[in-house]
Formats: structure tokens, sequence, C-alpha cells
């Protein structure tokens, strides 16, 4: 199982950080938010579904990087 790291410009404050984690959860995500470095950390063996999550909750994902 792999981490991938999601910049997103656009999560910016505790509320954003708790629709995030608890978008991912619901979706069988394992996954933080990390509001000071504006990306979110999954794992899992592709970024894909954690893509989605984040795209239907209207957050942009910048770049994806594999940890």
């Amino acid at each position: 199982m792999a981490t991938f790291e999601l910049s997103v410009p656009d999560i910016s404050c505790a509320r954003c950080r708790a629709v995030v984690e608890e978008g991912l959860r619901r979706a069988g995500i394992r996954g933080r938010v990390d509001l000071g470095g504006k990306r979110v950390l999954v794992e899992g063996e592709s970024p894909d579904a954690a893509l989605r999550v984040l795209q239907e909750l209207s957050y942009r994902v910048e770049s994806v990087r594999r940890l």
C-alpha cells in the first residue's frame, strides 16, 4: 500500500478538513488533511478514489505525488 500526497489549495479551515476527512471515511479511504500544507494524505494502491471524493466535494486537486 502506498501513500499519496494530494495538493489541495482551497483547503483552508477546520470545517474544510472535517468535510474532506468525512467524505474520505465514507468512501472507505484512509486519509487525513494537513491544513498548514494544504494537502490531503491518503493510503491505497491508487489515489483515484480520493480524487473522485474531492471532485464530488468541489475541491480542486493541483497535484498528486506518491510518497
